[in-house]
């Protein structure tokens, strides 16, 4: 399965690790709303359940980066805030700590393996961001969601989104409005069918794909 902003690549910490040294690792337990900053030293989370986001602030703007829920693994530094939409339980290791656990060669290679996935998605992210405008990356979106999450049907591919347009203006740097336009034309030229106010059916992925290169 390909991975996507809002299904990132998970690693599964039990075929990795002995039951012995799980065991020994730290989980919190984190409500929906709250806010996990970096302190004073890197800290490495594990999701063991639940659903947040990471985010960039700037000014009082949000622009989110990705979503993390069960087997995501992400590392929290100054630069990143993880905001948690539901409540969920995290392994938060300290990196200082707990060094015993990083000289697990499996361990470690998963680490650097979710590392560069991280890596090459905010790669894809800032060429998005870059590269095109509002309307591109709305498609963008929609078509990597479709391709990672997406469930083939005779009338096309059902995704859900999973987020309100609010949300999903903060993952593409627009405003609400502009969203609701481009996906309001896109509906109007029988690309993509409403279903609820998360799920949409592509009709054609192919002919969807073709306005990112108009």
């Amino acid at each position: 399965m390909n991975y996507c902003r809002i299904n990132p690549e998970s690693f599964d910490i039990k075929k990795i690790l002995p039951a012995k040294d799980i065991e020994k690792m730290r989980f919190e337990t984190f409500g929906k709303g709250s806010i996990l900053y970096y302190q004073d030293n890197i800290k490495l989370l594990i999701f063991k359940k639940g659903k947040a986001k990471v985010l960039f602030y700037d000014e009082g703007d949000a622009f989110t980066l990705y979503y993390l829920v069960k087997n995501n693994i992400f590392v929290l530094e100054e630069n990143s805030v993880v905001e948690f939409i539901e409540e969920s339980e995290v392994y938060v290791i300290n990196t200082k700590s707990f060094s015993k656990i990083f000289k697990n060669i499996e361990f470690v290679n998963m680490i650097l393996a979710s590392m560069a996935r991280s890596l090459e998605l905010e790669r894809k992210i800032i060429k998005n961001l870059v590269f095109n405008n509002c309307k591109k990356r709305v498609i963008t979106f929609l078509v990597d969601v479709a391709l990672s999450v997406g469930k083939r049907r005779e009338d096309g591919i059902l995704i859900d989104l999973t987020m309100s347009i609010s949300e999903f203006a903060d993952f593409i740097a627009s405003k609400r409005q502009t969203i609701s336009s481009v996906l309001s034309e896109l509906i109007k030229n029988d690309t993509l069918q409403k279903i609820d106010s998360t799920k949409y059916i592509i009709k054609d992925i192919n002919s969807l794909k073709k306005y990112l290169y108009l």
